[in-house]
């Protein structure tokens, strides 16, 4: 089973994906920024959901905080609110597979991005080539 970290400030939320999720992913849910990557560290997480507005840290601030220790897992940006700007650092700095809008849909939130299906250690197979690599994981160039 996919095990999928969603980060929010908002414990709704939270309630509401536990909810939806739990019988297709083995769901960890938090809205402290240090208690993800807590949850990180212990678990074999496969995809990071984190929404973009919060009070202390960004979505992509959070992306990129995590980036350097914690590479393979599969990152979507979850927001209320269109934020042009948002988006395009999400993509530049916290290297997202998919930006989300408030209210999620639950069928595109349970079709597993193509690395998770793949598993971590495909994304790092020593055959595959940039034109070989679903987008999520090519080899990133600023």
């Amino acid at each position: 089973m996919i095990h999928v970290l969603y980060l929010d400030d908002e414990e709704h939320n939270l309630t509401a994906f536990r909810a939806a999720f739990r019988r297709d992913f083995q769901v960890h849910v938090t809205t402290v920024p240090s208690e993800a990557v807590r949850m990180l560290q212990e678990h074999p997480i496969e995809v990071v959901i984190s929404d973009q507005k919060m009070p202390d840290v960004s979505g992509v601030e959070f992306f990129e905080m995590i980036m350097a220790d914690h590479p393979d897992p599969v990152r979507m940006l979850l927001t209320g609110h269109a934020d042009i700007d948002a988006v395009i650092d999400a993509i530049n700095k916290g290297r997202i597979y998919k930006y989300i809008s408030k209210p999620w849909n639950e069928p595109e939130l349970k079709r597993p991005a193509p690395c998770t299906v793949a598993g971590p250690k495909a994304r790092h197979a020593p055959h595959r080539t940039a034109r070989t690599w679903p987008r999520c994981v090519r080899p990133w160039r600023p």
